[in-house]
């Protein structure tokens, strides 16, 4: 089975037709097709990659970096620095912190240095740590250059221990939980709770429906109705009698916001 191929220059995609081979482009935007490209080939089996740096007659110089995508609380991010030039430099990362203090990013468990320094990996990205404008400093006898990549930390959801399994009886026995978030998550933030009958397939949950916010475009379509109108508000459940035929089952906490979703169980039985 042949593989399907793709060609990247520098993490951005080629076009198959991108004619790089037919025609020398105009001296002044030469250094736009320096520097690494790379083929990646993949089949059922699996993929392999190669790469090769091309490396142009000019002036040191950095790639530019688009910095708007922010970087997700908890999960790893990378930063990376593409040079374009007749050698490869030496590349120093410089964090730039919000009082203008500046200090070399450190090589630990959290920061990683990758590709003979090109990329900057924070496995485990914190906001009050990480949010600051990183300096990537690349040199070559005597030319240098600079670029300053502003990162961003968003943070998605996350929900306040819940437990997985509530054993109750019936009779005058209540249940009662709360779905709130536990970290700073960006604002607007949605939260609901749903039931699950045992031995059913479908949610059951109240629809009652007051006013409407206007939501951001990447929650349009996928918060319920019923929540719109009561954005970064816990919510809270209060089952009162507990009936085993209408309340064994499982209650799911929901929270959502742009940036992310998180969902607990708690698996409702009566003894």
């Amino acid at each position: 089975m042949s593989p399907e191929v793709t060609n990247y220059c520098n993490q951005a995609v080629l076009a198959a037709d991108c004619g790089f081979g037919f025609k020398i482009p105009p001296w002044d935007e030469l250094w736009r097709y320096g520097g690494e490209y790379r083929a990646v080939a993949n089949n059922s089996h699996g993929f392999a990659d190669c790469r090769t740096f091309v490396l142009l007659d000019t002036e040191l110089r950095l790639r530019p970096v688009d910095s708007s995508k922010p970087a997700i609380a908890g999960r790893s991010h990378d930063l990376k620095c593409y040079f374009i030039g007749s050698g490869i430099p030496k590349l120093q990362w410089l964090r730039i912190k919000k009082d203008q203090r500046v200090e070399r990013v450190p090589v630990d468990h959290r920061h990683q240095l990758l590709e003979n320094n090109r990329v900057l990996r924070i496995t485990e990205v914190n906001k009050e740590q990480d949010e600051a404008d990183y300096r990537c400093i690349a040199t070559l006898m005597d030319m240098t250059d600079n670029i300053t990549i502003s990162l961003k930390v968003s943070r998605a959801p996350r929900i306040q221990d819940l437990p997985e399994v509530q054993r109750v009886q019936g009779g005058r026995q209540s249940l009662t939980y709360s779905c709130a978030v536990q970290n700073y998550a960006d604002k607007p933030w949605y939260a609901w709770w749903q039931f699950q009958p045992e031995g059913t397939n479908e949610y059951a949950a109240d629809t009652h429906q007051t006013k409407r916010w206007v939501l951001p475009d990447p929650l349009k379509g996928q918060v319920p109705s019923f929540v719109e109108d009561k954005p970064n508000s816990v919510v809270h459940v209060l089952i009162e009698p507990l009936d085993k035929q209408e309340h064994q089952g499982t209650l799911t906490c929901k929270i959502m916001n742009s940036v992310g979703f998180e969902e607990r169980s708690i698996r409702v039985t009566f003894i």
